[in-house]
């Protein structure tokens, strides 16, 4: 059982200007979330639509379409400005 995940414009470039070494964990967390959009450590937004996952310092926001199958990625970025 396979989602598709998708990455909005604001998302690719916020993972574009995260430092390098970041950006492979997150990639890898991304490719995880094909198989299971809910992982251990996905937590509900409170006062915001979807989920987030925490790496380390850095947070990956996302929703996800239950009908399409689709897990769609709207923001990536350090815990203190990923949710501003």
């Amino acid at each position: 059982m396979s989602w598709e995940v998708e990455l909005n414009t604001h998302a690719e470039r916020e993972l574009e200007k995260l430092p390098d070494m970041i950006i492979q964990p997150i990639v890898d967390q991304l490719i995880r979330l094909k198989k299971n959009p809910f992982p251990k450590g996905a937590r509900k937004l409170k006062g915001h639509t979807g989920y987030r996952l925490r790496i380390g310092e850095y947070r990956v926001l996302y929703e996800v379409d239950q009908k399409a199958k689709k897990v769609i990625i709207y923001s990536i970025g350090h815990r203190r400005q990923v949710y501003r």
